[in-house]
């Protein structure tokens, strides 16, 4: 691919230009891309190289750009900080794509400075870090190799990070160990900033550009197979005329819908599109065919059932840990939040299902009462579960390097019951849960990311206190203070 990719460059810079010739109205400023399809964005799906700073810059003169798409395994070092302080100065939103021509969107090693210098940044694939660095950029690669141009020390790397307000657990992960580390879902939110900006349909018309690059990155594999000899310039052409989920044009119907497509038990028997990126290319081309390989627009996706799980609790409705799997303490969640008026239709679980939950009020209730006592103080009462928010954030923000890292360690929102420790970002969006390894849900405890978080309730003024300290010892930071609980 990366081979076809060079070849399409250097063919487009060597050769007249026609709209027929050129159908998505790329542009290439050395290893960035520009097309008509999304005019405010540059892309980049290449190994950062020399000399790409000065392209970034040609390509931000010649056209009104406020986005950058990143999908690349890193390269040079110095280059890639070169790129990030323009990006920062500049101001660019940064995008990794839930798509990239390998696969899934993927922006690592020296990308990710690319990445961390956005104003606005969003995570649709990976991010991945590790020291700095060597020259190769896959998960192999050995700190005994470090690429001779990178002449940046570690505190000069460090300082520019902590220029664009970087969270601190991002340097424990980049220099604890040599192999790539790619942060989880719950770390990825905790990078993201302001990601309501970039809207779903700009992230949409992204996806598809990519998906298109990729359907003509395939044709010119398909029907062109170019062997150029550099003495001669003559140009040799064979078809390519295999079967594969990457090259699916010459598939038949049924093992087209079988690389685009997959049951999925959990929620029907209904066939659905599979949401992986190495599939997109072959949905797109089973779509293209009018073919719906026997999915339904009822089915839905393990997000969307996670969701679905965490609206379920948050009404008390006890759906037990998400994990996106319809089970019988979902569908058991359900039939509790039907008996007290929900608006659920026995085994319809769709998007409409999930709109209806952030909207409810409607709390399901509890056939044992003996988790139920009456304080004496403010006549709440008190069950196994507690919400807390309008965090005071103030005497912690000392022991990070900016307000915003030591908000990146204490999100908005804390749920916490006998068994987890939920963060959340806000009332509705919730990260993943971790074990409550405390007492109760009065006096919890998690572990995460090397640190120890210690939440103590307090029935007096309804306030939860939350230190963190590092697991080996414990020496806590001043407390955050959620002035506002609940018990759900």
């Amino acid at each position: 691919m990366k081979k076809l990719l060079l070849l399409i460059l250097f063919l487009l810079s060597s050769l007249p230009i026609t709209a027929k010739d050129n159908p998505l109205g790329i542009t290439f400023y050395g290893s960035f891309l520009h097309t008509e399809k999304v005019p405010d964005a540059l892309f980049f799906f290449s190994k950062i190289q020399r000399n790409d700073s000065f392209e970034l810059r040609k390509a931000l003169r010649n056209h009104d750009i406020n986005k950058l798409i990143l999908s690349s395994r890193g390269g040079s070092v110095f280059e890639g900080l070169q790129m990030a302080g323009i990006i920062h100065d500049k101001g660019l939103t940064t995008y990794v794509p839930k798509i990239g021509l390998d696969g899934s969107g993927n922006c690592a090693s020296a990308c990710s400075f690319m990445f961390f210098g956005g104003d606005t940044k969003v995570i649709g694939g990976k991010v991945g870090v590790h020291q700095f660095y060597s020259d190769e950029t896959d998960t192999t690669a050995k700190v005994s190799k470090v690429e001779k141009e990178a002449l940046f020390t570690v505190s000069e790397i460090i300082g520019f990070l902590n220029e664009f307000k970087t969270p601190p657990f991002v340097f424990e992960k980049m220099f604890q160990q040599s192999e790539m580390y790619y942060f989880n879902e719950r770390e990825a939110k905790r990078l993201e900033k302001n990601p309501e900006e970039l809207i779903n349909s700009e992230i949409k018309k992204i996806e598809l550009f990519i998906v298109d690059f990729i359907k003509v990155l395939n044709a010119e594999k398909e029907n062109e197979t170019i062997l150029a000899n550099k003495s001669t310039n003559e140009i040799k052409v064979t078809k390519d005329n295999s079967c594969s989920a990457s090259n699916p044009k010459n598939c038949d119907d049924i093992t087209l819908c079988n690389f685009a497509s997959l049951t999925d038990y959990s929620v029907s028997t209904n066939k659905r599109w599979k949401e992986s990126s190495f599939a997109q290319v072959a949905v797109v081309e089973a779509k293209s065919r009018g073919l719906s390989c026997g999915t339904s627009s009822k089915t839905v996706t393990k997000k969307t059932i996670l969701d679905i799980q965490y609206q379920l609790n948050r009404l008390g409705c006890e759906a037990g840990k998400p994990d996106g799997v319809i089970g019988s303490k979902t569908f058991s969640a359900l039939k509790k939040w039907k008996a007290v008026g929900g608006l659920y239709s026995q085994g319809v679980i769709n998007i409409d299902l999930l709109n209806k939950l952030k909207f409810s009020s409607l709390k399901c209730k509890k056939n044992n009462t003996s988790n139920e006592t009456k304080t004496t103080s403010n006549n709440l009462k008190t069950k196994k579960e507690l919400t807390c928010w309008n965090r005071n954030i103030n005497a912690a923000v000392a022991s990070f390097t900016s307000r915003s890292a030591a908000e990146s360690w204490f999100p908005n929102y804390v749920y916490i019951t006998d068994k987890i420790v939920q963060f959340g970002r806000d009332a509705d969006y919730w990260y993943e849960p971790d074990d409550n390894d405390g007492e109760n849900y009065l006096n919890a405890k998690s572990f995460y990311q090397g640190k120890v978080f210690k939440f103590k309730y307090g029935k007096k003024y309804n306030r939860l206190t939350v230190t963190m300290g590092t697991e080996g010892g414990y020496k806590p930071i001043p407390p955050v203070i959620y002035m506002k609980c609940e018990h759900n």
